[in-house]
């Protein structure tokens, strides 16, 4: 009975190995955004605010990635926003 807890335990600590493994830096990173098409809920090819909103995104966040102030985020909007990590709303997060 007690090779069950072990065995478990190895598992564990072998699959902590093989991530860390995948990150030679030993960097800890915060959550992905989401993807444009993710957030595009209803494929219309554009995201809004509401949409945004319900992801997660924040408002002051999507005021400021909206450049052309279209209250609409376009594809390259959003990517330059997450690739730009713009920290407008004091948010530790990434996105």
């Amino acid at each position: 009975m007690k090779k069950l807890p072990v065995f478990f335990a190895g598992a564990l600590l072998a699959s902590s190995t093989l991530v860390l493994a995948n990150d030679p830096a030993g960097a800890v990173q915060g959550p992905q955004a989401p993807s444009f098409n993710v957030l595009d809920v209803n494929k219309d090819g554009s995201i809004s605010e509401s949409e945004a909103l319900y992801h997660g995104l924040s408002e002051k966040k999507f005021t400021v990635w909206d450049t052309n102030g279209d209250d609409m985020l376009t594809e390259a909007e959003y990517e330059k926003g997450i690739e730009e990590k713009n920290d407008v709303d004091g948010s530790t997060e990434d996105y």
